[in-house]
C-alpha cells in the first residue's frame, strides 16, 4: 500500500496532529483562493491518506490518540471556526476522515482480499480518479502506488471513458469491459498491451466508486491466435487432401467434414454435422457402422470398417473408413479424427480377380482329374465289382429250390453299401469339377486332409508312396471355401508325389501335419522325402507357370497360393534339414477370420 509519508506524514508522527496541520493548511488555501475545488482536493488527500494508513494497521506512534476520536475533535473545532459560505462543504468532505479511519474486520478482509488477488485491482471514484491499487497493479504497469493515487484512470487504461460509457456507474451489478474490443493498458515505460476489465460498482455516501479487476490478455490472445492459425492450417490441409476427412467431439457428434467429403456427398457442412452424415449411409450398413463406431469410441480404440455411402449422383460407393482417437496435450479425450477412401474400384477389381481365380482353380481341378484317371477308375471299379458279385450271388441263392433268404438279404445289404461308396466317390469328383463361385463356410481342415488322402490313396499305392498323418485333435475350424481348401491339400500332396520319384520305393513318403498356433491360426504342413528345392528356386515355386518338372504346367502351387491368400493366410516352402522339402500353409481360425472380414 502507499506510504503515508508520500502525503507528508513522517514516521513516528501522530496522524491526528498531521490531520490538524493539514486542515489548517486547507483554511489558508481557502483564505488565499476562493477556488473551492482546490480546497476539496487537499481535503480528499487527507481522507485518502488516513484510509491507507488505517489499512496498513496501527499508527507508528503507539501513544497517539485514536485516529477516529482525533478526527472527530478536529472536525468539530473546524466547524466552529469555519466562516460562512462554501467552507462548510470542506467540513462535509472532511467527514470522510472520520468514516475511513475506523477499522473493522470486514475492512481488513477486504484489504487482504484485494492485496492477495492474482490480478491487478484498482479502486476508482466517481470522477474516475484512482484511490486504491494493489501490488499486482504495480507489477503489471510499472508504477509505484504513490504515482497512481489521485491520477486519472486513463493513465493506466487509455480509452477507459469511451469504452465504459454509459459505464458501470449506472449499473448495479458487475460489468465486464474489453472483451470484443481493442482495449489496451499503458505501462509506465511506454508499451501497450491488451487487457480486459471487470468493473464492480460500490455505492458510498460520496457517490459510486468502482472496483476494477484488470487482466493482461497478451498470453491468452497469443494462444487464441495460434489456435486460430492452427485450425486454419488444418482446414487448408484437410481441404486439399485426396481423401475425405472428418472430426468428432467427445460426445460422438461430428464437428467437421473437409471439402472432399462435401463434394462427394453433394451436401452442405450444416447438413452433415452432428449425425446428419448418417443419412447417406446405405441402410444395410448403417447398423453395423454405428455399432463399430460406438464401441470403438467408448473403448478409445482405432477402428476400420467398410460401408457404402451415397454419392451426389445417387450411386452408393464402397468406402474404407478409418478412425483414431485424439487427445488434448493434457491427455483429455477430445474425440476422433478419421478418413474415408472410395474403394469401389478396388472391390470391383477384387471381385473380378476372385472370379478369375475360380475359373483357373476349376481348370486346375479338371486337369488334376486327368492325372488321377487311373486312381479314380480303380476307386470306382472296386464298389462296382462288389455290386456285380453280390448281385450274381443273390441270383444263385434265389435259383435254389429252397432259397436262403438270409444270404440273399446279406447280398442286398452289401450291394446297398457298395452303391453308397460309389456314389460318394462320384459326388467328390463332381464337387471337384463343379464350376461355381466360392462360398465361405466353417471347414474342418482335418476332414479335408482325410478326404484328400482317401481320393489319392490308390494313386499313392501305384507310385509306391507312403502317406503318414499327424493331425491335431480338436483343431479349430477355418472360415473358407471347402472345395478350394480341398484343392490346396490335393495340390500339395500331388506335388509331393512328383518330388519323391527318385528315391527307392522304401524311402518314398509324405508326412501331413496340422497344428493350432498361439496366435489363433491353424497350420498345415506337407513334408516329403524328395531331394528338396534348389535355393534359387525357393522364391519362385509359387510363380505362375514355373515348374522344375519337364511335364509340369507350373499352375498347381500358384493357384494354391492365390487360394490361401484369398482366405487371409500365407503359404511358403523351405528345405528340410536332412532332405526333401516342407510346405507350410497358415490360415486364420474361424473367429479371427470373421473379425478380420468385419473390418
Amino acid at each position: 500500500m502507499a506510504s503515508p509519508s508520500a502525503f507528508g506524514l513522517q514516521r513516528g508522527e501522530n496522524a491526528g496532529l498531521w490531520v490538524q496541520r493539514e486542515i489548517e493548511r486547507i483554511c489558508c488555501i481557502r483564505a488565499q483562493s476562493p477556488d473551492l475545488d482546490n480546497v476539496i482536493f487537499h481535503a480528499e488527500r487527507i481522507a485518502a491518506t488516513c484510509w491507507f494508513r488505517r489499512r496498513r494497521g496501527p499508527c507508528h506512534d503507539h501513544g497517539a490518540p485514536d485516529d477516529r476520536t482525533t478526527a472527530e475533535q478536529i472536525l468539530e473545532m473546524q466547524r466552529k471556526k469555519a466562516p460562512a459560505g462554501p467552507s462548510h462543504q470542506i467540513c462535509g468532505r472532511l467527514k470522510v476522515v472520520g468514516q475511513l479511519s475506523g477499522s473493522n474486520r470486514a475492512d481488513e478482509r477486504f484489504r487482504l482480499a484485494v492485496e492477495a488477488a492474482p490480478n491487478a485491482m484498482v479502486m476508482v471514484n466517481h470522477e474516475r480518479k484512482i484511490i486504491l491499487v494493489n501490488s499486482q497493479t504495480e507489477k503489471l504497469f510499472g508504477y509505484g502506488r504513490e504515482e497512481l493515487l489521485w491520477q486519472s484512470v486513463e493513465i493506466l487504461v487509455p480509452g477507459w471513458s469511451e469504452q465504459s460509457q454509459p459505464g458501470p456507474l449506472a449499473r448495479p451489478q458487475a460489468w465486464p469491459m474489453g472483451r470484443g474490443h481493442d482495449l489496451h493498458g499503458q505501462r509506465k515505460d511506454g508499451p501497450q498491451f491488451p487487457v480486459e476489465l471487470t468493473l464492480s460498482p460500490i455505492e458510498t455516501e460520496h457517490g459510486t466508486w468502482v472496483l476494477s479487476v484488470i487482466v493482461d490478455t497478451t498470453d491468452r490472445r497469443r494462444a487464441e491466435s495460434a489456435l486460430r492459425e492452427g485450425e486454419e492450417r488444418f482446414r487448408n490441409l484437410a481441404d486439399t487432401a485426396p481423401v475425405m476427412i472428418w472430426v468428432t467431439g467427445p460426445d460422438k457428434r461430428f464437428t467437421f467434414f473437409n471439402k472432399a467429403w462435401l463434394d462427394f456427398t453433394g451436401r452442405t457442412l450444416e447438413q452433415e454435422l452432428g449425425n446428419g452424415w448418417a443419412e447417406g449411409v446405405h441402410p444395410d450398413d448403417l447398423g453395423r457402422c454405428f455399432a463399430t463406431f460406438s464401441s470403438s469410441f467408448d473403448a478409445r480404440q482405432d477402428f476400420q470398417i467398410e460401408c457404402r455411402l451415397r454419392r451426389a449422383d445417387g450411386e452408393y460407393r464402397w468406402l474404407l473408413c478409418k478412425g483414431v482417437p485424439r487427445f488434448e496435450p493434457g491427455g483429455v479425450f477430445a474425440g476422433y479424427i478419421g478418413s474415408d477412401m472410395d474403394i469401389t474400384d478396388q472391390k470391383d477389381a477384387e471381385t473380378a480377380r476372385r472370379k478369375n481365380l475360380d475359373e483357373i482353380a476349376h481348370l486346375n481341378r479338371v486337369l488334376a482329374m486327368g492325372e488321377l484317371t487311373a486312381a479314380l477308375a480303380h476307386e470306382l471299379n472296386q464298389p462296382l465289382a462288389a455290386i456285380l458279385n453280390n448281385a450274381q450271388a443273390a441270383r444263385r441263392f434265389l435259383g435254389d429250390e429252397s432259397p436262403d433268404l438270409a444270404q440273399v438279404g446279406e447280398c442286398l445289404a452289401d450291394i446297398v453299401a457298395d452303391d453308397k461308396r460309389a456314389a460318394e466317390i462320384i459326388q467328390r469328383l463332381r464337387t471337384l469339377v463343379k464350376k461355381g463361385e466360392s462360398q465361405a463356410d466353417l471347414v474342418n481342415l482335418n476332414e479335408v486332409v482325410h478326404d484328400a488322402i482317401r481320393l489319392l490313396g490308390h494313386d499313392a499305392m501305384l507310385r509306391q508312396v507312403s502317406i503318414k498323418c499327424e493331425l491335431f485333435p480338436g483343431l479349430p475350424p477355418v472360415l473358407g471355401d471347402r472345395v478350394q481348401l480341398y484343392q490346396v491339400v490335393l495340390n500339395l500332396l500331388m506335388n509331393g508325389f512328383e518330388a519323391v520319384t527318385e528315391p527307392v520305393a522304401s524311402d518314398r513318403w509324405e508326412l501331413v501335419r496340422t497344428a493350432e498356433l498361439d496366435d489363433g491360426c491353424v497350420e498345415l504342413t506337407v513334408e516329403d522325402s524328395g531331394r528338396g528345392i534348389a535355393e534359387g528356386d525357393l522364391a519362385r515355386v509359387f510363380e505362375p507357370f514355373f515348374s522344375t518338372k519337364p511335364e509340369g504346367l507350373g499352375m498347381g502351387l500358384s493357384i494354391s497360393r492365390s487360394i490361401v491368400q484369398s482366405h487371409g493366410g500365407r503359404i511358403w516352402a523351405e528345405n528340410n534339414v536332412g532332405s526333401g522339402a516342407i510346405f507350410h500353409c497358415v490360415l486364420p481360425a474361424a473367429q479371427q477370420a470373421a473379425v478380420a472380414s468385419a473390418k
